[in-house]
């Protein structure tokens, strides 16, 4: 039976990053194989006392590092014996299954908008006195003359975008539904200094980390993206005139907007609660 006898401080390596220990490669000998053809490396990756696929390594400074490699390779010139490469990787992510809280990298940038409203959401709009002389009409046939006609304005602005991405490690038969259930969600409540409603998942990928367990193991990169005006602020309903194709005068007693008339906030995107895994 082949054995896993001993593991070389011979070739082996590490790196370290930031402050933490990130990879750890470590050499395993295993002797004791019968195999005359391939079947040495399946014997070689089964060999008792060789540390499975997906098992941890805790150091001394309570870093927890995990086996994602092992590569075997046949000694020259014996047909008994292998040696097996180990790579530990560090999970940067959050879950039960690793305890740790996830590293969230990202920023802020300017993007460039074109809006109708202000930042209180009412409409931008501007008139003009026309005079009593005004050959102009209406769309109607009216005359323009001595009446002040308002009109929507337009107003190109740079808003500040910030962007957050992190990953977490589940352990799941469905990382799909995992996807579907977070990307164009909300947060619920309060998350990264932003208030409800004000951060969005844009996108959830996700990759096999090791399918040796029962469900598997996957890392799943959540992005987000932040709008201080609220998400809402987007799916705004907004009342015009179909004669005039004009947003109406609206009373300054209604201001702020939305007053649940002329414009209306659609909570469009469901939410869900983010401080959960982040």
């Amino acid at each position: 039976m082949a054995t896993a006898v001993n593991f070389q401080l011979k070739g082996n390596s590490a790196k370290q990053d930031k402050g933490l220990v990130q990879e750890i490669t470590a050499t395993a000998r295993v002797e004791g194989m019968t195999s005359t053809d391939s079947g040495w490396v399946t014997e070689a990756l089964s060999a008792t006392g060789l540390p499975a696929s997906g098992s941890s390594l805790v150091l001394a400074s309570g870093e927890t590092l995990y086996l994602e490699g092992r590569n075997p390779s046949l000694i020259d010139g014996e047909r008994t014996s292998a040696t097996v490469q180990l790579s530990y990787k560090r999970r940067d992510g959050s879950s039960s299954e690793t305890g740790g809280v996830p590293v969230l990298e990202g920023g802020t940038a300017l993007k460039q908008i074109r809006t109708q409203k202000d930042r209180n959401g009412a409409p931008i709009t501007v008139s003009h006195l026309w005079p009593d002389d005004s050959k102009a009409t209406y769309p109607d046939g009216t005359p323009k003359a001595g009446t002040t006609e308002e009109v929507n304005a337009e107003l190109d602005v740079m808003v500040p975008m910030s962007t957050l991405s992190g990953e977490i490690i589940v352990q799941t038969s469905t990382p799909g539904a995992i996807s579907q259930n977070n990307a164009g969600h909300l947060n619920s409540a309060t998350w990264q200094g932003g208030a409800a409603r004000t951060w969005m998942c844009t996108a959830v990928t996700f990759r096999l980390l090791d399918n040796t367990t029962t469900p598997p193991l996957y890392s799943m990169r959540f992005n987000f993206e932040y709008d201080d005006q609220t998400w809402d602020n987007d799916t705004t309903a907004v009342f015009i005139d179909p004669q005039t194709g004009q947003v109406p005068l609206i009373d300054a007693g209604d201001l702020p907007l939305p007053n649940g008339k002329e414009v209306v906030k659609v909570e469009y995107f469901p939410t869900t609660d983010f401080n959960q895994d982040f």
